[in-house]
């Protein structure tokens, strides 16, 4: 069996003076779980990018249980790390808007 390699963003500090090697992030909104016949889908609430979706993704049936496809939890801030592979983690509950959130380079 493979190992799996669990990562997180933590909080980073630039070295000052230079560029950094961090992948680049956005953040997201969550909005609701959509079920189109049969397909789930969720996108971000404020600039529509796709959060998830459910479109060829197989998963094990376990004991003949239908299994359920995870989606992130409605109104929670979902931070996206770009790269290879792509990851998205849960950002706590803040008052602060994220520095990369989607919402500050939109034109609403």
């Amino acid at each position: 069996m493979g190992q799996f390699l669990l990562s997180f963003n933590l909080p980073f500090e630039a070295p000052s003076g230079g560029e950094t090697n961090m992948p680049e992030t956005i953040t997201h909104f969550v909005g609701p779980r959509m079920d189109i016949c049969g397909r789930i889908v969720q996108r971000c609430t404020v600039c529509g990018a796709k959060l998830c979706d459910s479109e060829g993704v197989m998963i094990p049936v376990i004991g003949g249980e239908l299994p359920v496809y995870a989606t992130w939890p409605e109104g929670r801030v979902v931070r996206v790390t770009l790269g290879n592979p792509t990851r998205t983690v849960v950002l706590p509950a803040d008052e602060k808007l994220p520095a990369d959130a989607c919402i500050i380079d939109m034109d609403i």
